[in-house]
């Protein structure tokens, strides 16, 4: 009996499917597969009891598969961030190569809320070991008028400040290696947001080769 499931770090739901492997049921059968809430609870166990009815096979103990759902279940609401399998990310929107070549930058996110356009990067690595290695060290106002923007058509987007001039993304990206972790750092930015009927961007990081065209999601 194999159970595999995922958390989703800050979100009460779950993904679950549900094996009962061979000596039991022949081959691999699936009992349940889906997002579930805590809510959810008294309709996965009755699930589970109709399908026991359904299967008619003495050897398939109920009490403990149900026992052993909601235990998984349990588990993955106490500790959302563990997962005995995990979903694989989802495909980035655009990719681009770092200047030095090691490491990819993913665009993970590109959100239009009222009058502002978020940004969301990722950079995996490409070389074993990144720790301490820089992307960029500070944006300064020629930095931020010429290696920070959204390009629709010819017209750039600059990046946002706040009320005291200072630009809304990191001042700086420094690249950290973990074992197990393909992941080496992160970046975002807040641009003005083009017109609704604007549906894609490009956007430009220093040192980042041209990312896009990036899809816009409105929210």
């Amino acid at each position: 009996m194999t159970a595999y499931l995922s958390g989703l770090p800050g979100r009460n739901v779950i993904t679950l499917t549900f094996l009962h492997a061979m000596g039991v049921i022949p081959g691999h059968f699936t009992i349940l597969r889906g997002h579930y809430s805590p809510g959810d609870f008294p309709m996965l166990l009755k699930i589970l009891n109709n399908k026991g009815n359904a299967l008619q096979n003495k050897d398939l103990n109920m009490k403990r598969m149900k026992n052993f759902v909601a235990s998984c279940l349990l588990t993955a609401l106490v500790f959302p961030g563990v997962a005995l399998a995990e979903d694989a990310p989802a495909a980035p929107l655009a990719t681009g190569m770092v200047s030095a070549g090691t490491a990819e930058a993913q665009v993970v996110e590109a959100v239009r809320h009222g009058d502002i356009l978020t940004v969301k990067v990722r950079f995996k690595g490409l070389a074993d070991n990144l720790t301490a290695q820089s992307l960029y060290t500070g944006i300064d106002k020629e930095a931020l008028a010429n290696s920070f923007y959204l390009l629709v058509g010819n017209k750039k987007y600059l990046l946002l400040t706040d009320s005291n001039g200072v630009p809304l993304a990191p001042n700086s990206v420094m690249f950290s290696s973990r074992r197990g972790v393909p992941y080496v750092g992160s970046w975002y930015g807040s641009f003005p947001a083009p017109p609704k009927d604007v549906k894609e961007v490009y956007l430009t990081i220093e040192n980042v080769e041209p990312l896009g065209p990036i899809a816009i999601t409105d929210r």
